[in-house]
């Protein structure tokens, strides 16, 4: 049992106050035992703090272990994420690279079109003048 206080001098000081010395040890003995059930002594503080540090250890071994596997997921998740971005723009480069070519084969469907129609034109236009010259001749 931890002791606070100088018993030996709190017995001589009940004594002097004029209780007998069997009255003073059992008063001492009393508050020794009362004070000693709340206070904690050296050896219980040096073991609540082992206990606390093998406590923190764990955690922070935990929380290790934790993060290690959050880091891992994440970037197992960031891994997959790249993937399926790669994916969409392959797809998606594909895909323009189609109507690039579907564009391009329109627009040259167009100009032979357009080129047809003005040698058309042109032949038509020849003709008429050689008929109008023909005719005035």
């Amino acid at each position: 049992m931890a002791t606070i206080f100088d018993t030996h001098r709190a017995v001589q000081s009940l004594k002097a106050s004029g209780l007998e010395e069997a009255q003073a040890e059992a008063m001492v003995e009393m508050v020794c035992n009362a004070l000693g059930e709340g206070v904690a002594t050296k050896s219980d503080i040096d073991r609540l703090e082992q206990v606390t540090k093998a406590d923190t250890d764990r955690l922070e071994q935990s929380t290790k272990a934790d993060t290690d596997r959050l880091e891992q997921s994440a970037k197992a998740d960031t891994d997959r994420l790249e993937q399926r971005v790669d994916a969409v723009d392959k797809n998606l480069n594909q895909r323009i690279d189609a109507l690039e070519k579907n564009l391009i084969q329109r627009i040259d469907a167009v100009e032979i079109k357009a080129t047809l129609r003005f040698t058309l034109i042109y032949f038509a236009g020849l003709g008429l003048l050689f008929a109008a010259l023909r005719f005035i001749s």
